[in-house]
């Protein structure tokens, strides 16, 4: 009666709880801005989203009950074996994977990126320690991104594996209903997978000639700064240090830094969130739709 899910199953129960994750979001977003208020909100909304993603979980994969979208799709969770329900210890282990990793994971990152990239250390380096430091961050995030890319090309092959999360601690589903495989579907996924390997290729190619090539001709740049160049070091520490400004509304350094038509500069997932709840500038009070927000790119204040 048992039998394993195809691609399709797995994506469509996926979907169905992001579905009801994103209902849980915005209704804890509401009440949420109703009590703090709205700038506290904005500072703290990516840990409220992470509160509402461990609730949904907690309430249904670590109390050991099917999800919303495990339920819709007639899927059950079980461990390697196929023959078990997973332990309380690996589905815990399973829900921080999937949702405090890759939080923790981006803060780390960001928090590094910001030390490198601080005057204060800039000042003590060289110029080419500076490119080096500066393209570790990038480097470390391609690498997490073609990790991702791998790991959906093997879902699409396989179909077992749908989060990275399940996949570390080898949670699979079973499916609990009769039917029959959609061969049509089996096909469509397999061509993605084919679409996804090419993509892949091409994004391995990409990173080779971005971050490759200009180690390569980190000798000749180097050269040419000992003949006397002084205000290339000078342009390159002004770009590196241009992340340091603060965004009124999470008072950290903007990323993607974003103007109003007022002229006031924030992160733009800041000022668009803003803008959702009351369209107008937090500073000036001046009429802001998210339509008019600029994103700023290459921006060197002076």
């Amino acid at each position: 009666m048992y039998s394993q899910p195809g691609a399709d199953e797995l994506v469509r129960s996926s979907q169905k709880d992001t579905y009801y994750i994103n209902w849980l979001n915005d209704s804890s977003s509401d009440i949420s801005r109703g009590i703090i208020g709205s700038r506290l909100w904005i500072r703290w909304r990516r840990e409220l989203q992470i509160l509402t993603e461990l609730a949904y979980f907690g309430l249904s994969t670590l109390s050991g009950y099917q999800t919303l979208g495990e339920e819709y799709c007639y899927l059950i969770q079980v461990d390697s074996s196929l023959k078990s329900i997973p332990s309380f210890s690996r589905r815990l282990l399973m829900i921080m994977l999937n949702t405090l990793a890759p939080y923790l994971l981006e803060k780390i990152l960001n928090k590094l990126e910001k030390e490198i990239r601080s005057p204060a250390l800039f000042g003590t380096l060289s110029e080419s320690h500076r490119k080096r430091l500066g393209s570790i961050i990038p480097i470390l995030k391609n690498l997490i991104n073609l990790f991702q890319q791998i790991h959906t090309i093997s879902f699409y092959f396989n179909g077992v594996f749908y989060h990275i999360a399940k996949r570390f601690t080898s949670i699979k589903h079973l499916l609990i209903r009769d039917t029959s495989k959609d061969k049509f579907a089996v096909i469509t996924y397999k061509i993605l997978g084919w679409l996804s390997f090419i993509q892949f290729v091409v994004s391995i190619s990409q990173w080779l000639l971005i971050y490759i090539h200009p180690l390569m001709s980190q000798s000749k740049s180097q050269l040419s700064t000992s003949e006397g160049h002084p205000e290339t070091v000078k342009i390159d520490h002004q770009i590196s240090t241009s992340i340091n400004i603060k965004c009124c509304l999470c008072l950290e350094s903007c990323e993607y830094p974003t103007c109003t038509p007022c002229g006031h500069i924030f992160c733009w997932h800041c000022i668009a969130g803003w803008c959702k709840t009351k369209p107008e500038c937090p500073l000036c009070r001046e009429r802001t739709e998210a339509s008019r927000l600029v994103h700023l790119h290459h921006y060197n204040p002076t």
